[in-house]
């Protein structure tokens, strides 16, 4: 999240990142947000089994403006990994993102 943010903001465009819940996977979209401009990353790169559950961004969405604000409001994205632990990583409309753990 921090690394899109910093992008948008470094490159002077938008940033666009879709969050699928109950996958393993987000995609990164420069602006004008085409095909050609969009990777697709998996969750599995930042350790095994780690999944989406929910997000709250509108249609699982989350897109920073040049300036590292969202537009829009913020939300959040939570993820669980294989051993049923989860976290809720949050981000403001000012675009700074905070992670918290849900202890089980």
């Amino acid at each position: 999240i921090a690394s899109c943010k910093q992008r948008a903001v470094s490159e002077g465009i938008r940033y666009r990142l879709t969050f699928i819940a109950g996958g393993n996977s987000y995609t990164i979209a420069a602006d004008p947000f085409t095909t050609a401009l969009t990777q697709t990353k998996l969750l599995t790169n930042f350790g095994a089994g780690l999944s989406i559950i929910s997000t709250t961004f509108t249609t699982g969405e989350l897109t920073f403006l040049s300036r590292g604000t969202l537009s829009g409001f913020g939300g959040n994205v939570k993820i669980r990994n294989s051993k049923g632990s989860e976290a809720t990583i949050t981000v403001n409309v000012t675009g700074r993102s905070y992670v918290s753990f849900d202890m089980h």
